[in-house]
């Protein structure tokens, strides 16, 4: 069923890309759809956050452009970030040296080109505190900087009454034998946010020192609601954990889930592929801290 909040938000990306604002600037216009929405919790990847990019010829003549791909990696298309309290996100990217004019390519006059992207591809890593985080698409054309309408990133932290289920990861001999301080605690938990319910792992790091100090927190798949799960395996290097919960949009009734239980990454499962692309979200590699 679509909801009336999900049809004006469609309304609002369709018309966006065809209506002027304050932004377009030499000519081009830049628009940012948000393909994904939150709120996102603390900890969580940028990987999960995904936009589609379309950039506008708004003149009456064919011009030249840096492919957006190519620009992404030169930097020319860029995300810039803040956090709740205006602080910049540290980017950790190493741009390629500026496009040359010979890989450019030519954008018909009032044509539109698009990119769909995860705000990982930029550089940025984990959201590792709760608030509104303010973010800006910036675009180098030949003729000079174009921005599109910044937009928001709301981060919260779970309360107690959002964790609608959770499984503790037990450690295995190895790292049992660390010191508590040094020991890493990994989580199954199905999350409330908003009228959604969504699957995460997420694991901390540390005892009391380190208080509850994020590690990994990455979104499995979208839950119709509290499900009945079950979790096969402990925390430790090489070791999987098999998640395995009720979903009658399965042919089975079962939705198999198996993961790296250090970090969270999605292996195969022995299951018919999920009918929606969506339920499954790869997160990226292990991530450092900031």
């Amino acid at each position: 069923m679509i909801t009336l909040s999900t049809f004006v938000a469609y309304i609002v990306a369709s018309w966006a890309v065809v209506v002027p604002n304050l932004y377009d600037a030499h000519g081009w216009g830049l628009r940012v759809e948000r393909l994904t929405t939150g709120p996102y919790i603390v900890g969580e990847t940028y990987e999960n956050i995904r936009v589609k990019i379309t950039l506008i010829n708004k003149t009456e003549q064919a011009r030249q452009y840096p492919p957006l791909g190519l620009a992404l990696r030169s930097s020319e298309l860029h995300v810039g970030l803040k956090y709740p309290d205006g602080r910049g996100v540290r980017c950790h990217f190493e741009p390629d040296g500026p496009t040359r004019p010979e890989t450019w390519v030519k954008l018909e006059a009032g044509k539109s080109v698009s990119i769909e992207l995860a705000l990982r591809t930029f550089g940025y890593r984990q959201l590792f505190e709760p608030g509104k985080y303010q973010a800006q698409l910036t675009f180098k054309t030949p003729q000079g900087e174009v921005a599109a309408f910044p937009w928001v990133l709301d981060v919260v932290k779970p309360d107690a009454a959002d964790i609608l289920a959770s499984h503790t990861v037990p450690l295995d001999e190895l790292e049992a034998k660390r010191k508590p301080d040094d020991q890493y605690r990994a989580f199954v938990q199905q999350v409330k946010l908003g009228d959604r319910v969504f699957l995460f792992y997420r694991s901390f790091w540390g005892g009391t020192k380190n208080g509850d100090r994020v590690d990994r927190c990455l979104r499995l798949a979208e839950l119709p609601g509290k499900v009945e799960m079950k979790v096969e395996g402990e925390y430790g290097m090489g070791k999987r954990l098999t998640i395995t919960y009720d979903d009658k949009k399965s042919p089975t009734g079962k939705r198999i889930i198996i993961i790296d239980s250090r970090g969270g990454s999605i292996d195969l499962a022995p299951q018919p592929p999920p009918d929606d692309p969506n339920d499954r979200i790869a997160p990226p590699p292990r991530p450092g801290k900031p």
